[in-house]
């Protein structure tokens, strides 16, 4: 049996591609010994393209696989070395896009669970505004609150609530502009 020598040992070897064939996929001496004499090139490209070792290792092996799936589809005019090198290249840049888009995910995660605390913060710290001028209208005489509530949360217009408690357009004006100002100020010192 000749020593093997990268590609020459195959055409030097094996005159006619059905006779290469033939052994290459049924015999798994031949198979081995492509995987032991192209395994550390594949495995050191791999490594200088991603710098993962553990990946590196993990899609060497995935080459190998790749060539025993496609073994018939594989075109020897171009060369295995040919093959091998593209198949490894392809599956490096698979995998590099792989992890662009798994980063390119992890950001938008992370932002939109900033955006999340973010908006929870702002519901909270507006809740508490809420509370505190829920306190502070409940402190006020009891006609102001009345026209603050009308005004405010039953969106009444101000012409609405002077026909309704029958009292002036100007004074529910000014109850209005008094209760703001009061809120205002006791907000202001909180």
């Amino acid at each position: 049996m000749p020593i093997f020598t990268g590609d020459r040992w195959f055409t030097t070897y094996y005159t006619n591609r059905e006779m290469f064939i033939r052994n290459l996929w049924c015999d798994d001496s031949t198979f081995e010994r492509i995987y032991c004499a192209y395994y550390g090139k594949v495995k050191s490209l791999l490594r200088s393209l991603i710098s993962v070792e553990a990946d590196a290792e993990d899609l060497a092996q995935d080459v190998f696989v790749a060539l025993w799936l496609n073994r018939e589809n594989i075109d020897l005019d171009k060369g295995l070395s040919s093959y091998i090198y593209t198949a490894t290249r392809n599956l490096a840049y698979n995998y590099l896009k792989h992890q662009e888009v798994h980063r390119n995910y992890t950001d938008v995660q992370q932002a939109v669970g900033n955006e999340c605390i973010e908006s929870t913060e702002a519901m909270l710290h507006a809740e508490e505004l809420m509370d505190s001028i829920r306190k502070h209208v409940e402190a006020m005489p009891a006609r102001q609150q009345e026209i603050f509530r009308l005004s405010r949360e039953e969106n009444f217009s101000n012409q609405e609530i002077s026909e309704l408690l029958q009292i002036s357009q100007r004074t529910v004006e000014n109850q209005l502009t008094t209760v703001l100002r009061k809120l205002r100020t006791r907000l202001a010192r909180k």
